[in-house]
């Protein structure tokens, strides 16, 4: 077991105001009234970014657009012009089906997943409101447990929140599937097995 490893198990079996305590430490800050679940979330992510690295610039951007399209127009979907071409492929996305293009004698593309990128920029607003206050009129009407479950999907590593912004993750990956995944494992190794990542 490596150091991060005996952090993350360590943080389990922590009582809340340990937890707190760890907060402080880790962000130099009181902890926020949020629970031992997303003290746990929020130190074990700060922690393996430490370690792996943090979302790329790049990806905090397209986040932080995609929430201002979602606030704006309740909507995360891509308007984009599709002309078919031989290499489609038919996958479930809940409980439809959409076709998979392939570009120019390539593997199958994506598009993002507007129920799955609408639910990361609700987990990263619905973060933003428990730990720092700030409102956001997309999560305005949730009630504190649904914002809870939202934070939740921000602490999600890094790569598997860059491929649900980007359209490539598993095609079995659902918003539903996420939103309910009770188990979520605190290591990102856990979460990309639990996701279908790896």
């Amino acid at each position: 077991m490596t150091v991060l490893d005996d952090q993350l198990a360590e943080l389990m079996a922590m009582p809340p105001a340990q937890l707190r305590s760890a907060w402080r430490d880790t962000f130099k800050s009181p902890a926020p009234d949020i629970g031992p679940d997303l003290l746990r979330r929020g130190i074990a992510n700060r922690l393996q970014e430490r370690v792996h690295g943090s979302l790329t610039g790049a990806t905090k951007r397209e986040i932080e657009r995609l929430r201002k399209r979602v606030e704006w127009t309740g909507k995360a979907g891509y308007a984009h012009a599709i002309s078919l071409k031989t290499g489609t492929k038919l996958v479930s996305k809940g409980s439809e089906l959409r076709l998979a293009i392939a570009p120019d004698n390539g593997p199958a593309k994506h598009q993002p997943d507007p129920v799955l990128v609408r639910l990361i920029a609700k987990a990263f607003a619905a973060r933003d409101y428990l730990i720092d206050g700030t409102t956001s009129p997309m999560i305005s009407d949730y009630s504190q447990r649904h914002l809870r479950n939202l934070a939740r999907l921000s602490f999600l590593a890094p790569d598997i929140i860059t491929a649900i912004v980007r359209g490539s993750q598993p095609v079995n990956l659902t918003g539903r599937r996420l939103l309910r995944a009770g188990d979520l494992p605190l290591d990102w190794a856990g979460q990309r097995t639990l996701l279908g990542f790896e």
